[in-house]
């Protein structure tokens, strides 16, 4: 795993850079208001450089944490970027995953 992005957490929402190799763009989390009517729904909008990229899901870890994990995906991309958004001692970061 690789730390792809650096995040704050503001009243609701997570916001941070995204870098790679290829990438160096502005990500947000956005929290999604509402109740949500199935588990499958996401509990965030990725936000990547000001457009729609993505989701996010609230998870709990098998050792009682929790996590978001994050979705990312766009048209230049070959493949969706899979991530676990959690907390550290300085903050939280944005953990890549191979699938």
């Amino acid at each position: 795993m690789a730390i792809i992005a650096n995040m704050k957490k503001t009243e609701k929402d997570f916001e941070g850079k995204l870098k790679t190799a290829s990438i160096d763009a502005y990500l947000k989390l956005q929290k999604i208001e509402g109740e949500k009517t199935s588990d499958n729904q996401p509990d965030f909008k990725a936000r990547l450089g000001g457009f729609e990229a993505g989701a996010g899901w609230k998870r709990q870890s098998e050792n009682d944490n929790e996590y978001v994990s994050v979705q990312i995906d766009s048209p230049e991309f070959t493949a969706p970027i899979n991530a676990n958004l959690v907390q550290n001692e300085s903050g939280y970061i944005l953990l890549w995953l191979r699938d």
